[in-house]
């Protein structure tokens, strides 16, 4: 991963929120590159910063949704890398699962106990090389969940080769009910709690990235995932409470 393919992307990492007819739009991509800028510009990103901060925790009726990371894969900032978590009376959805994420649930006295579910964007180690983390930790937590883990085809095969590279000779997965799915592109699928709609979108293709659309208790969540500019962004985003 080039840091100028991932410097275009942070002008698409934005947050847009619907609040009864108006959308506000903040381009999260002057965050990342903070602490390069100068004058109007570094006070502009502050602002945006600020803006993040003060929208980190948000509720949509009876969801809540609150940001774990937001950074890049180089953990620019010190940020930690994407992930999201979506609660839903009771119930937990994790977006994307950075190597970061598992201290980053712990931030918010979260942890993989905590999570029911998790869909995965795209095949890059900043948005899913924390999984195995997340298993291992729960091997050793009493009283975990049932797992979902939802991805890209192909995403047991990577994640379990993933364990055994990470540690050897363990296997948590024994000691845990985790049950994997893919989603297939353009397809409305149920996943427990929530329905998902996964549409291919411009990134190294063999990251197999989606951006993702999300229906939880009548309320739309979008994800453009990695990407560059694409037409798809309208459809993922389409009448969304949520578009990120």
């Amino acid at each position: 991963m080039k840091h100028q393919g991932k410097k275009q992307e942070g002008f698409f990492k934005h947050v847009w929120f619907g609040f009864r007819g108006f959308r506000l739009f903040s381009f999260i991509g002057q965050v990342f590159r903070l602490k390069r800028c100068t004058g109007k510009k570094k006070s502009r990103a502050k602002e945006a910063q600020s803006f993040l901060t003060a929208c980190c925790s948000c509720s949509y009726g009876c969801s809540k949704f609150k940001i774990i990371g937001c950074g890049d894969a180089f953990g620019s900032g010190g940020r930690l890398n994407t992930s999201f978590l979506i609660q839903n009376g009771g119930r937990n959805l994790l977006v994307d699962c950075g190597a970061s994420t598992l201290p980053g649930l712990k931030k918010h006295g979260l942890g993989r106990a905590d999570t029911d579910a998790i869909v995965i964007s795209h095949f890059h180690g900043d948005h899913y090389a924390g999984i195995p983390f997340l298993l291992m930790d729960a091997a050793y937590t009493a009283h975990s969940r049932p797992l979902q883990i939802i991805t890209p085809p192909g995403g047991e095969e990577k994640i379990k080769t993933l364990l055994r590279l990470l540690y050897p000779g363990s296997d948590p997965l024994a000691k845990l009910q985790v049950t994997f799915s893919a989603y297939c592109p353009g397809a409305v699928q149920a996943f427990g709690f929530s329905t998902v709609r996964a549409w291919p979108v411009l990134h190294p293709p063999e990251s197999q990235p989606h951006g993702l659309r999300l229906e939880i208790s009548n309320k739309v969540i979008s994800y453009s995932g990695d990407t560059s500019w694409t037409d798809t962004l309208w459809e993922i985003s389409r009448d969304a409470n949520l578009f990120l």
